[in-house]
């Protein structure tokens, strides 16, 4: 059988053209490809820039772009990036209070968990508190972000013998009872850069959380480390990737409008964009919805999930869904996840 090549090297003209706009009814296609060998495509296309290598555009007046058919067990239409570095899809979903000492009974996990998380927050306490809290998620099959200022800060700065602390009530727990893999992140910090009053704080705070870091990587390497940023502290503290950069996993948390956004000029989208640019490939941003502890007595002191999916939390998750390189959806004050 007859085959072809077609180049076209003239800008704006295409190497094949196939129309078939004078028929009309069921078959009338513009190319119909048909193949039968199972490791070969019908259509194949490759781009070999930065484009697309196949695009679609439905009609002016209906019709989808790109429409797949199949009557077996697989999908339609499929798309599989193998960049390891992105990531579209929620991996972690949490509550961040679930687990924190001293807020409640200091133990909702049996409750979120049955509610669909697969990450819990554990704020803790002394050893016992910790390592209780661990089995606790490593029992239910689900991963835990540790948070560290409890036990290392205080009033925000780094306790004296910081390193034995952590070697006591972190390091040891986990390691003695086989809790790494149950542990997902470090919380090193919550807000960091808040109440730093000029450049020296801030580089103070840095040098910080960047030995913090270091301790977590010699201790445990490859585990994440992770933070929730202020609105001040993306739009207002002059930050930029230096000091964040010791944190795998970056969010920030804004109880406010998309479009307000605490005053910000071009609200939420504005915020998304200044974490973003300071991020490596290798960072992942955290999404953090709405969420609230609540004494109430109609939910007698349990945890509670914003059942108001308010524009603030319904723009949030899109802004993980399509601005972060690898999504993380978690909701703040009682609620954290990864992506």
């Amino acid at each position: 059988m007859a085959s072809g090549t077609f180049d076209s090297n003239t800008p704006g003209v295409p190497a094949v053209t196939a129309d078939n706009t004078a028929a009309t009814g069921p078959g009338s296609n513009g190319i119909y490809s048909i193949a039968t060998s199972a490791a070969d495509s019908a259509v194949y296309g490759e781009h070999r820039g930065t484009g697309i290598g196949i695009f679609g555009r439905g009609g002016p007046n209906g019709g989808e772009g790109v429409f797949g058919q199949t009557a077996s067990g697989y999908t339609g239409v499929y798309g599989k990036n193998q960049n390891t570095l992105v990531s579209r899809g929620v991996q972690y979903f949490g509550y961040g209070a679930d687990g924190a000492y001293g807020v409640g009974s200091g133990d909702y996990i049996s409750e979120t968990t049955a509610h669909g998380s697969n990450l819990v927050f554990i704020s803790q306490g002394p050893a016992p508190d910790l390592t209780n809290k661990l089995s606790e998620a490593r029992q239910r099959g689900v991963k835990a972000v540790v948070a560290l200022p409890l036990v290392l800060f205080d009033d925000g700065h780094l306790r004296t013998g910081w390193q034995d602390l952590w070697t006591a009530n972190i390091k040891t727990p986990i390691v003695s009872n086989g809790f790494q893999d149950t542990v997902a992140a470090f919380y090193l910090r919550d807000e960091p850069y808040l109440n730093a009053s000029n450049r020296d704080d801030l580089n103070a705070i840095r040098d910080v959380l960047n030995a913090l870091k270091a301790q977590v990587n010699a201790d445990f390497p490859g585990t994440p480390t992770a933070t929730f940023l202020s609105q001040t502290e993306v739009f207002s503290k002059g930050l930029d990737g230096s000091y964040v950069s010791m944190f795998d996993w970056v969010g920030f948390d804004c109880y406010d409008t998309w479009s307000n956004a605490y005053g910000t000029p071009g609200g939420m989208p504005t915020l998304i964009r200044i974490l973003r640019s300071w991020l490596r490939d290798d960072q992942r941003m955290i999404c953090g919805t709405g969420g609230s502890f609540t004494t109430r007595p109609n939910v007698s002191g349990h945890v509670r999930f914003d059942a108001e999916l308010d524009d603030r939390v319904q723009y949030q998750y899109v802004a993980a869904g399509s601005h972060v390189r690898c999504q993380v959806h978690c909701s703040s004050g009682v609620s954290l996840a990864k992506l």
